[in-house]
Parts: structure tokens; sequence; C-alpha cells
């Protein structure tokens, strides 16, 4: 499995959407599900992860899910309004700047 961080600072639902790409070091073609979580600082642990803060419960990371498929080196891809999250359905529905 491959893990990319993406840290990502004030998204407002007015630019309710991220789009991804992908340096010219990732090997290609590369089909899978992309996860893009979002995270509050931990102030007991600074330095935790995003991905290791996750539960099955509401007061867990925001996060999102789609398939991708990239074909070559600097191809992009979208997460938006569209796709589905948890705990909150959709990217509009994250409060503003935090």
């Amino acid at each position: 499995m491959m893990r990319i961080l993406v840290l990502l600072a004030g998204l407002s639902a007015a630019h309710a959407a991220i789009t991804v790409s992908l340096g010219s070091s990732i090997a290609v073609p590369l089909t899978g599900r992309f996860r893009i979580y979002f995270s509050l600082p931990n102030p007991e642990d600074p330095q935790q992860l995003p991905i290791n803060e996750n539960a099955d419960e509401q007061n867990t990371n925001q996060v999102f899910a789609f398939d991708a498929t990239i074909s070559s080196p600097g191809d992009t891809f979208t997460l938006n309004a569209t796709h589905l999250g948890y705990p909150l359905p959709s990217i509009a529905d994250l409060p503003p700047n935090k």
C-alpha cells in the first residue's frame, strides 16, 4: 500500500473541491482507492498523523474516498461535493476555515 500525505489549510465551502496531482516519481499506471483525511491538530500529540486518529465514531476525523486511475505522471483527479464522506457526507459540509 502506498501512502501519500497531502496537507491542506483554510478550505472553505465556497471552494469545495480539491484537485490532486501526483509527481513524476510515482510509478504509473496506478489504480486504486484514494483517501483524503481532514484533521485538526491534536494538542496532546502534535506529531500524530491524521490516518492514525480514525475510528468508527462520529468524533472521528473527516475522510473522503474515491477510486482513481493515474495513467501518466501529472494526471489529476478532483475531490468535490459529489464524493461521499464520513462522518459528514460532503466536502461542502465542512466548517469554514477549520
